[in-house]
């Protein structure tokens, strides 16, 4: 689940910060990692879904963001 930024303001347009922000964002179950490297960008007033596969580590990742599961790597910017 890798996501790419949004291309930077033009010139004189303010900047405004994500709602929520993953930067390289690692975690791990004891000695098994789990989640490997997120990078997620999500601007304000969004609605976003997370799909995958049994065992992807959606549960995991969304534990990460609200505080439930420490990450093991990376930074969580809410």
């Amino acid at each position: 689940m890798n996501t790419h930024p949004s291309p930077a303001p033009a010139a004189g347009q303010a900047t405004v910060a994500p709602a929520l922000e993953l930067i390289d964002v690692t975690a791990a179950y004891g000695r098994i990692e789990v989640v490997h490297g997120i990078n997620l960008v999500v601007p304000p007033q969004s609605i976003v879904a997370i799909l995958g596969p049994n065992g992807a580590g959606k549960t995991t990742t969304l534990k990460v963001i609200d505080g439930r599961h420490p990450p093991t790597g990376g930074c969580v910017h809410v």
